[in-house]
């Protein structure tokens, strides 16, 4: 059995690095799978760096198709404080001349502005490739948008986007989910499945207009638990720079500022609490932080190597994750993989890995209050927050290991091959 996985990136984002982890396990577990990327960081043979062709026709036909979409989307103004980003499908990329049929089964993963789908689908079609898109976000089942926030147009037919800021019933994410579903509409369900890692994630797909006749299948993301494992946590804090006698909470985004990510609850629980010496705030990520002893608050620059994220998950007492949307988030499987129990809202795939009083705590939406409360209340318990800590670690060896991920991923290969053969 050959796989090709296909995604944007490679290490980059939080769907890449997945694919990635993903990647490594199955040919750590006797499957051969390859990665073809548009922006290849790493440096694994087994990672395929997309190649622009060259010739003059090839070049000529990719600037054309990218001035026409993008004069699509310019005439609207994309919410991209509160829907992230916008992305119709299309791309100037051209895949076709790669050498698909070398392999058993595409597994598609985060392709947006990589893979133009009504391009990609019509050739694995014609050849009869089988493809099982393992989905991240929202976008394959919507007109455009990740996340759809409060907005359910995606469940009969998109307008009047929100993300486009239109008002228009026709508006380019109406024509894009019409689009999509012409597509899809006469496509063989035995050549096209889907796996998500979450059961939130499912359930909004079964609830697709396009999708919604096609198999899908839960398969929860995995960690390698040998690399994401405990530091001893005073030692972390040493090598990080950060207090010993404090009670450390962590904030992890890679893009915080986005509304999504939920940062203003992060900010609202720290200064709720800035008249405790004893309790001390860490953040991680690309946004701009300030160090300010007086304040309690240590800002981390975005951390790419894993053995440094590792003790700095370590180094903490509790995780927090404050997103009002989200899938099956990396930064909560590395935070309990490391021994560190989660705090946070229960929504979306957060709640299918956290539960209460066994790896972490979690309250309603946007309930800083009650979050404050269970700082408060715990802070200094270092009998219970041990246990928390044990459980954490055990409930990833359990549920989310990379090993397990991979086995589940090899059966549903199996599975789908034997349904065409």
């Amino acid at each position: 059995m050959r796989i090709l996985q296909i995604s944007n990136t490679d290490i980059n984002g939080g769907a890449g690095r997945a694919c990635y982890r993903l990647n490594c396990s199955l040919n750590k577990n006797g499957v051969v799978s390859e990665m073809l990327v548009l922006h290849k960081k790493s440096k694994d043979e087994r990672v395929i760096k997309y190649q622009t062709k060259k010739n003059y026709i090839s070049r000529s036909r990719i600037l054309i198709k990218q001035l026409i979409n993008r004069r699509k989307i310019k005439k609207y103004k994309i919410n991209e404080k509160d829907y992230e980003m916008y992305s119709a499908g299309y791309s100037k990329y051209h895949v076709n001349p790669f050498d698909f049929k070398k392999y058993d089964m595409i597994n598609l993963h985060w392709v947006s502005n990589f893979i133009d789908i009504y391009s990609f689908f019509p050739l694995m079609y014609k050849q009869k490739m089988p493809v099982i898109w393992t989905l991240h976000d929202m976008n394959a089942f919507t007109g455009g948008c990740h996340y759809t926030d409060s907005c359910n147009s995606y469940k009969s037919l998109c307008g009047n986007c929100p993300c486009l800021n239109s008002d228009d019933q026709n508006d380019l994410s109406h024509i894009i989910f019409k689009k999509k579903l012409n597509l899809f509409k006469n496509y063989d369900p035995r050549y096209l499945s889907f796996i998500t890692p979450s059961k939130w994630l499912s359930k909004e797909l079964s609830n697709s207009k396009i999708f919604r006749s096609f198999d899908s299948t839960v398969i929860p993301s995995g960690i390698d638990i040998n690399m994401y494992k405990p530091v001893d946590k005073l030692e972390a804090r040493s090598s990080l720079g950060l207090p010993r006698d404090k009670t450390i909470i962590l904030f992890v985004a890679d893009s915080p500022n986005i509304k999504r990510k939920g940062i203003k609850y992060f900010h609202e629980l720290r200064h709720s609490l800035l008249s405790k010496n004893d309790i001390f705030f860490v953040s991680v990520g690309k946004h701009k932080g300030t160090i300010d002893k007086l304040l309690n608050y240590k800002h981390i620059n975005h951390v790419k190597n894993d053995e440094t994220l590792r003790r700095v998950y370590s180094a903490s007492d509790f995780f927090i994750i404050t997103s009002i949307q989200d899938n099956l988030p990396n930064t909560v499987l590395e935070s309990l993989s490391c021994g560190t129990p989660v705090l946070g809202f229960k929504i979306g795939g957060i709640a299918e890995m956290v539960e209460n009083n066994y790896n972490g705590f979690l309250v309603n939406l946007g309930d800083i209050n009650s979050l404050k409360n269970i700082i408060l209340e715990y802070t200094g318990n270092k009998e219970f927050t041990k246990k928390l800590s044990a459980n954490s670690r055990n409930s990833v060896i359990e549920k989310f290991s990379s090993k397990l991920q991979a086995e589940r991923y090899f059966m549903q290969y199996k599975e789908k091959l034997n349904k065409i053969n």
